[in-house]
């Protein structure tokens, strides 16, 4: 059976017969999204009120759909299942093409009971039609090893209703910019094919239930925390690779040094020797912030601990950095041009002091995101 081939959902669960449970999920949410919008414009309506179709439980049920598609781990798919999958429907068009959403997924995905919220409307009559289409173009990207996660929602113009519901939505999201920044910015790597970052999204999906339960606005400053979390460890994995290529660099330097010392006064060895125990301080300070900043709730009094260390360190070499200083300028004092001692100002003085900077940095973002988030 070829993607030209699906019509209904039916022909859908057909052509989905022997591909993986993430094929049949990727195709399940890519048209939820595309219907989606239609309920945000129309979130203040009574019907919706009535079925409880919060954007907050919309959004939640689309996003775990994607992370499943790409990590189907049974954590995931846990998450995936604890609450019904819902998707709007305007018109018989748009409800069969939803319908076929729902089976598809509750078929190939062990979803649980499905609802499929319906209500007539003449402006999206034709939403159905569009939604089919994008299904067998989702189903060609898959004959192509392409996946559709990586695509735009819309392989053509976004449609006129698609558009006006949007706009709508984002005024109402527009409103409340604290509570709805990451929805914004996630609904349009959506749309875009440019996703934000898998493993955020994972994390974000696993926000226990409990938490979700609790409104918009109490996810929106969870999230916010997973958001600085995500990024506090990029920044931790940078610095310690820049630090394992200086670390490298003081070791050889260090050699070099000893050979040449009699054109370097003993302290510049002996400074040398100490900045680098200070940086396999960090650097284990760090290993450590890494894999507790890996948990979906870090203990903040070992953050806190490995945030000082790192700062004192950061100090510590500051200040060795001003002693090498010291000590090449009285040996330029003594020999004026000697070419040793201008090679230890520009090389060990210069060159340790870039180091500690960006080491206070991630140091005091370690220690601030523990008490700014922990303090309680």
């Amino acid at each position: 059976m070829e993607p030209d081939d699906i019509k209904d959902h039916e022909s859908l669960e057909a052509w989905l017969e022997g591909r993986s449970r993430e094929d049949a999920i990727s195709i399940a949410q890519r048209s939820a999204l595309r219907a989606t919008p239609i309920l945000f414009a129309d979130m203040a309506e009574r019907w919706v009120r009535e079925r409880d179709l919060t954007a907050l439980r919309i959004l939640r049920r689309v996003l775990i759909s994607g992370v499943e598609a790409v990590y189907p781990t049974p954590e995931v798919r846990t998450a995936s299942a604890a609450f019904v999958f819902v998707v709007v429907a305007y018109a018989d068009a748009s409800v069969d093409a939803s319908a076929g959403v729902v089976a598809a997924i509750a078929a190939a995905a062990d979803a649980s009971a499905a609802t499929v919220a319906a209500a007539a409307a003449d402006r999206y009559a034709n939403a159905g039609s569009y939604i089919w289409e994008q299904v067998r173009e989702d189903a060609r990207a898959m004959t192509r090893s392409t996946d559709p996660l990586t695509l735009p929602l819309w392989s053509i113009p976004q449609p006129d209703w698609f558009k006006r519901a949007d706009a709508q939505g984002r005024t109402i999201w527009a409103a409340e910019p604290a509570t709805w920044s990451f929805w914004t910015r996630w609904w349009d790597g959506v749309l875009s094919g440019k996703q934000i970052n898998w493993d955020l999204q994972r994390a974000i999906a696993l926000i226990p239930d409990e938490d979700w339960q609790k409104g918009p606005a109490h996810i929106a400053a969870i999230i916010a925390r997973v958001e600085e979390q995500f990024d506090l460890r990029a920044q931790i994995a940078e610095l310690k690779t820049n630090l394992r290529v200086v670390e490298a660099q003081m070791v050889s330097q260090t050699a070099t040094e000893a050979l040449r010392s009699h054109n370097h006064p003993p302290e510049l060895v002996d400074a040398n020797v100490a900045i680098r125990r200070e940086v396999a301080v960090v650097i284990a300070a760090l290993d450590e912030s890494e894999t507790e900043l890996a948990k979906t709730v870090p203990d903040p009094s070992i953050l806190r601990r490995v945030g000082l260390a790192i700062l004192s360190a950061a100090k510590a070499i500051a200040n060795y950095c001003i002693g090498l200083a010291d000590t090449a300028l009285k040996k330029a004092a003594e020999e004026l041009g000697t070419t040793g001692t201008k090679w230890a100002i520009r090389t060990t003085t210069a060159y340790y002091a870039a180091q500690s900077e960006p080491i206070h940095i991630v140091g005091k973002a370690i220690f601030d995101f523990a008490t700014k988030w922990f303090s309680s």
